[in-house]
């Protein structure tokens, strides 16, 4: 059987926008918020404020939030998220060539492993882009999905996270322990 996947889509940003369906959700992480259409996940935030969540996403243009007790896509990421992956997510990402080249690199990374911030760099062509690639990875909509966590400081340190370190050690340490229980 066939690992589920992260599938990137381009986002139809058609004339009259988009309604993003958005909701908070409890992960073994904390509390997050995820917001999507029924073709892919926009948005996956670590953070106690709908507030902040919400002017994320009103940020891009053509966008309209809509607050819902369930979202598309909210069973699967939070499958995702307690390590059980029961089936593939396709996330919408809006960023550039670059950001999103980087970001394939991310879901590359297999579940348990780490990788660097210099070794993207050289995956995308650009060695010498090791502080583009940290400004990729922070820039990253989609907390967890695209493994940003996996992503260590070339002397295997803990490196930043936008979410805090302690939840950074913490989504290491469990799929560790998951990939070790396999």
């Amino acid at each position: 059987m066939q690992e589920p996947t992260i599938r990137f889509v381009t986002p139809d940003m058609h004339e009259q926008g988009i309604v993003l369906l958005y909701t908070s959700i409890s992960t073994p992480f904390g509390k997050a918020w995820l917001a999507s259409t029924k073709e892919a996940v926009y948005r996956l935030s670590f953070t106690d404020s709908e507030e902040d969540f919400c002017a994320e996403l009103v940020s891009c243009p053509k966008v309209t939030l809509q607050k819902s007790p369930l979202v598309p896509f909210q069973n699967l990421v939070e499958s995702w998220l307690n390590g059980e992956q029961k089936g593939d997510v396709s996330v919408a990402l809006l960023g550039t060539d670059f950001q999103r080249s980087v970001w394939e690199m991310l879901i590359r990374v297999p579940r348990g492993d780490t990788t660097t911030y210099s070794d993207i760099a050289r995956q995308v062509q650009r060695p010498k882009a090791v502080r583009a690639v940290g400004t990729a990875v922070g820039a990253n909509p989609v907390a967890y999905l695209i493994p940003c966590h996996r992503v260590l400081r070339q002397d295997g340190g803990i490196g930043g996270y936008h979410w805090g370190l302690s939840r950074k050690e913490a989504m290491l340490a469990r799929e560790r322990a998951k990939t070790k229980a396999s």
